[in-house]
């Protein structure tokens, strides 16, 4: 919702006002703060439910793929992931590489 041109174009018409004397400077800002922190305050307290919307529609990667080859690097086997993009990812260091 902050990032619609809405938003934009109503903060401008506040400047504006502003700018002729017809709104005080003070009320546009603390206005706008206010509506930004309840936006912020909004999402916030509701993060717990993307969580559970992803959670549900995607696998995490550590759960993903197959085992495939060791790591140069901690010679522990690493998950081939198809993708699109197809990587590999090495679930004890946590690290994904991408394949060409």
């Amino acid at each position: 919702d902050l990032v619609l041109p809405r938003v934009r174009s109503t903060i401008e018409a506040q400047c504006d006002q502003i700018a002729t004397g017809k709104a005080d400077k003070e009320e546009v800002v603390t206005h706008a703060l206010r509506n930004f922190k309840n936006k912020f305050c909004y999402f916030r307290d509701n993060i717990g439910k993307m969580e559970e919307l992803f959670g549900s529609s995607f696998s995490s990667i550590e759960n993903s793929g197959q085992v495939w080859t060791r790591c140069g690097l901690t010679k522990r086997f690493m998950n081939f992931i198809q993708g699109p993009p197809a990587r590999l990812y090495n679930r004890f260091t946590e690290t994904v590489y991408n394949l060409p």
